[in-house]
């Protein structure tokens, strides 16, 4: 019994202990979980600070975004609209801070997308540090009263930039997005695109680079479109969605090619209105309110709602609304407004005049029938005020031939005097100034016209000293002749002889005596020549208000005076020529030039330029070397719609060798004499139905960055201006995007043309892109020959339309903020250096820590940091003021933005927004 009783008190003791060790386990366990609990709490408490730290930084970097593109929204809306956005960045005027600020330089994906120089504080873009900028902090505080001594929450610092010159690497090549005048979808590997100057796809972007490196072979062949005759990568009629994708399906890895197809290309761009810019207020800044439609040369209703007066109108701006502001919905009524404000009288007698001819010209070109736009009219062919220019022969010289002859009848007592007065012959030149000729019936050469001549006048007669003088006049005498006539030459028809009514004029002479007699004058007061087609009097060729009695009477010297009447068959004649000197300047009696003649030789033989006709008069005209009216450069009618701007140069001016003058930009912005220039219209018309288009060259390219200057390049490249001095208008205008190889601006020529443009542009930015007329190398024979008018005008009217005048309308904005615990109220020490010491030196400017020479202490990649002390005369930090190294930096956060602005609505768009790690 004993024994089992210190057994089970020996068990008793035994459960003591194990009920300890479980008691201490399980406090253990208890103490473990309530750590847990501690250190999870001060964790979640840790995560949520940062969080809410991070959260604040972010909020701060959206901000900054905002901020910088409301500094840019109020460069548009406050001062000219040509300032130079390079200069967008956060600045403070006193005491700038700099510490960390490096940090803005980001990498992405490995490409540099934005440098710093850590010795000026300037950022690098596209390997160009920039002159105007150092970056600082800008200090954002807690409340709203931005009082001294409010607390810093933290600060934001932002950089935006953007090259102004790219290309949009989804319509400059042929992606099937434009359907038009190129024709089939091309690779542009090696594509010799025409370039007429309607469409940007025409651009070819093998141009940007002469070196393959960074833009080889297989990079331009696999930015074609999927459809084209060698396939490349981009879907058939869609866009790049950005230059990732770029990236990635081209194989692109480099940074160095990464930046440079940044700086030549734009991805996701706005489009461009189709719109001109009237700055109504002259205060240089463009509104929506400033921008109006331009007007479409490739429209496809010429045959129909532009015919006749209703075309005149619209063009004019005499019906519909011009100009048409481009924030209403377009008017397809509205015309060009450098014709409504037309003020030169021209040859037409007026501007209204002036203006409708031209207007009829453009209508005349750009139409499919040969009948002339005119305001003729039967029955007051006086009233004509101006007749269009149609593919057709032209009244070119017109010749009467005036047969007197006085017969004398012997009588008892008294001899019997009659004059009979004939015009003999009617002779009429032709000239035709085109190669292809269509008559309107059978499209074929050559042309079959029929000329309607209508004449009145007098003379007078005179049957010797006994006798009085004797004035018949005849009124409307007709005549009909039919002329048929070939490409580019002179036909002449005859009309059968008139005798002029009333026939017989007689007078009685109390003498058996022969007198000398004869007719003594002889003048023409109405002249008219209607010319039709010979078997459609509809179809209307020309008309010519020849005569209208302003010349009176002939000279004394150029009187018809026969001699000494002894027969019955002795006659005078006398020859009177009208002449032409612009064929297609005819309209007017202030046309033609008269002569008279007794020779014979005044008749038109044989048919050939006129005396009077000279095609390079000099002074302000058109440049022409042609000795031929038909072979001037500008002899061209198309019958149909405009295939480049260019072709607006082609269109008369109501002038004798005077055509629209694209080789001069008139500043003062109101139509006026050809000496002042027509450019300026270059900007109100366009080439396609679109009111948007994507991809516009802008013109306005700094000298100073190679790959703008690389964009501008192949905006020029291939154009093609004739320099064979035999061709003629046809060979010009008839394909203008043809590139003969001989005749093309290489890459030589084109940089000659960048310089001139980038150099102007330096020096005052474009407004309007027609601006650019106003420099020399572009028309005076620099990079190409240029000797007569058309050559002159061939490069500007093939590049103008696939370009604009903007400065930036895109921005890539990198923005950094930290959050900041501001320990304003405290004294702070801190040993920077590491020596286990913060001493104090001091130093009234700063109030943290000391710092020693040959350390990087504030984070700029500088080792060059001196002068960082501890001031000991201050008994706390300041509020509301940074203290390096004291004030806690407590979060970082970095923010990659590209937006657009529209450039029609002034309206900003995010299209692509990035949070980054600080640390890129």
């Amino acid at each position: 019994m004993e024994k089992l009783k210190k057994y089970l008190e020996k068990m008793k003791k035994d459960n003591r202990g194990i009920a300890l060790l479980f008691s201490l386990g399980m406090l253990s366990l208890l103490l473990v979980l309530a750590l847990s609990f501690a250190s999870n709490s001060i964790i979640e408490r840790k995560v949520a600070v940062n969080t809410d730290n991070r959260a604040a930084a972010r909020f701060l970097a959206q901000s900054a975004v905002n901020r910088a593109i409301g500094i840019i929204d109020n460069v548009y809306k406050t001062t000219s609209a040509f300032t130079a956005y390079y200069d967008v960045y956060s600045y403070v005027g006193a005491s700038p801070t700099t510490d960390f600020i490096n940090h803005i330089a980001t990498t992405r994906n490995g490409e540099t997308m934005l440098g710093f120089d850590t010795t000026n504080k300037k950022t690098i873009v596209n390997g160009i540090t920039n002159a105007n900028n150092s970056l600082h902090w800008f200090y954002v505080k807690e409340g709203l009263s931005a009082a001294a001594t409010d607390k810093i929450i933290g600060r934001i610092a932002y950089y935006a930039w953007s090259n102004s010159v790219k290309l949009d690497p989804s319509v400059t090549v042929d992606s099937g997005y434009y359907v038009g005048y190129a024709g089939s979808v091309v690779n542009e590997n090696g594509a010799n695109e025409k370039r007429p100057g309607r469409e940007v796809r025409e651009i070819n972007i093998q141009n940007l680079s002469p070196s393959a490196t960074n833009l080889s072979v297989a990079n331009v062949s696999n930015l074609s479109a999927t459809n084209a005759a060698t396939p490349g990568l981009l879907t058939a009629g869609s866009r790049w969605p950005d230059m990732d994708r770029l990236f990635s399906k081209l194989g692109i890895t480099t940074d160095v090619q990464m930046q440079e197809f940044r700086k030549w290309f734009t991805v996701n761009n706005p489009p461009d209105p189709e719109a001109y810019w009237k700055d109504l207020d002259a205060d240089s800044i463009k509104k929506a309110t400033e921008l109006h439609h331009r007007f479409n040369l490739a429209r496809t209703d010429w045959d129909t709602t532009m015919q006749g007066a209703t075309g005149i109108n619209i063009l004019i701006g005499a019906s519909g609304t011009t100009p048409n502001l481009f924030s209403a919905a377009f008017d397809a009524t509205s015309g060009i407004e450098w014709l409504k404000n037309w003020t030169d009288a021209g040859g037409m007698g007026s501007a209204a005049a002036c203006k409708n001819q031209i207007a009829a010209n453009i209508i005349d070109y750009c139409d499919s029938d040969c009948s002339a736009t005119t305001d003729y009219a039967d029955a007051a062919p006086a009233s004509t005020t101006y007749v269009g220019l149609e593919q057709c022969p032209y009244i070119n010289e017109i010749n009467l031939q005036f047969e007197g002859l006085v017969q004398r009848t012997v009588g008892a007592p008294n001899d019997t005097y009659t004059c009979t007065v004939t015009i003999k012959a009617i002779d009429l030149e032709l000239v035709n100034m085109y190669d292809t000729d269509n008559d309107g019936v059978s499209g074929d050469n050559p042309v079959s016209a029929r000329a309607v001549i209508t004449v009145s006048g007098g003379y007078k007669w005179n049957p010797g000293p006994a006798g009085a003088e004797a004035t018949v006049a005849f009124t409307d005498q007709a005549a009909t002749l039919d002329i048929t006539i070939g490409d580019k030459e002179y036909q002449k028809g005859t009309a059968a002889t008139i005798t002029i009514s009333p026939v017989l004029n007689t007078y009685t002479v109390a003498t058996a005596t022969a007198v000398t007699c004869g007719v003594t004058d002889v003048w023409i007061d109405k002249l008219y020549v209607k010319l039709v087609n010979t078997a459609n009097n509809a179809i209307f060729y020309d008309f010519s208000n020849i005569e209208t009695g302003s010349n009176a009477e002939l000279a004394a010297a150029d009187r018809v005076v026969a001699p000494a009447v002894s027969t019955n068959t002795t006659t005078g004649s006398r020859y009177i020529d009208y002449s032409v000197n612009d064929p297609r300047q005819n309209t007017f009696e202030t046309d033609w030039t008269i002569a008279s003649s007794n020779a014979v030789n005044g008749t038109i033989t044989p048919v050939a330029v006129n005396t009077v006709c000279n095609p390079n008069p000099g002074g302000n005209k058109d440049l022409e070397t042609a000795a031929q009216p038909y072979n001037v450069s500008t002899a061209f009618i198309r019958n149909g719609p405009m295939q480049s701007p260019w072709e607006l140069g082609a269109i008369h001016r109501g002038a004798a060798w005077e055509t629209i003058n694209l080789k001069k930009y008139y500043s003062t912005g109101t139509p006026s004499t050809y000496s002042n220039g027509d450019a300026n219209i270059l900007d109100m018309v366009k080439m396609t139905s679109d009111n948007y288009t994507y991809g516009k060259i802008n013109l306005n390219g700094n000298q100073n960055i190679q790959e703008e200057k690389d964009v501008l390049r192949a905006l020029f490249m291939n154009i093609y201006v004739d320099n064979v001095g035999t061709h003629y208008a046809s060979d010009y205008y008839s394909d203008p995007g043809a590139q003969p190889a001989s005749t093309q601006i290489n890459e030589a020529k084109a940089n000659t043309l960048v310089t001139a443009l980038t150099t102007a542009a330096d020096a005052t930015k474009y407004k309007n892109r027609a601006q650019v007329a106003s420099i020399p190398t572009f028309t005076g024979g620099t990079v190409a020959t240029q000797g007569n008018d058309a050559q002159q005008e061939a490069i500007i009217g093939k590049f103008i339309n696939l370009t604009k005048a903007e400065t930036v309308t895109e921005f890539t904005i990198i923005a950094i903020a930290q959050s900041i615990k501001d320990l304003g109220g405290v004294m702070v020490k801190k040993d920077l250096d590491g020596d286990g010491l913060a001493d104090d030196n001091s130093d009234a400017s700063h109030r943290a820590s000391e710092v020693v020479a040959g350390r990087d202490l504030n984070g700029d990649g500088d080792a060059a940091d001196t002068g960082l002390y501890l001031d000991t005369s201050a008994t706390a930090l300041v509020s509301g003021t940074y203290e390096l190294y004291a004030d806690e930096i407590l979060a970082e956060q970095k923010i990659m933005a590209r937006v657009v602005r529209d450039p029609a609505t002034g309206k900003f768009k995010i299209v692509r927004f990035e949070y980054l790690p600080s640390e890129q």
